[in-house]
């Protein structure tokens, strides 16, 4: 009976976490650290536009935003801003971003791209 019980508590609480609202909407301007192996990133998104600083190189680019759905975004190449490394950067393309998790100051994304194979997850946590 208590391995029942214990199996429709597991079976209602997973239930109940996919069927939560993903809080998309109070990520889509804001400041946001993005730790990964090359690196932190400083993100800042405002009204259509998204500036990311690498802390490492110092390279700071200028991409547009274009929300698709309340959860899913493209991310579009607009200009390099600083590079003090000369750092050759390969031609970019399009990131579609779409965001599969939140906490009350990160949310997770995946970020995929229609020219590479290759799908990355990465947490981006609120800084201001």
């Amino acid at each position: 009976m208590n391995k029942l019980l214990i199996l429709i508590a597991l079976v209602l609480s997973s239930l109940a976490a996919n069927g939560q609202e993903l809080n998309c909407q109070d990520f889509r301007n804001g400041k946001f650290r993005l730790s990964s192996e090359y690196g932190d990133f400083i993100i800042t998104r405002k009204a259509g536009k998204q500036i990311e600083y690498s802390e490492k190189f110092g390279t700071i680019m200028e991409l547009r935003v274009d929300w698709i759905n309340e959860r899913t975004y493209r991310l579009q190449f607009v200009k390099i801003l600083k590079n003090p490394q000369n750092m050759d950067f390969p031609d970019f393309s399009d990131l579609t971003v779409e965001i599969i998790k939140t906490t009350d100051n990160s949310y997770t994304q995946r970020s995929s791209s229609d020219d590479y194979e290759l799908v990355l997850e990465s947490e981006l946590v609120r800084i201001e």
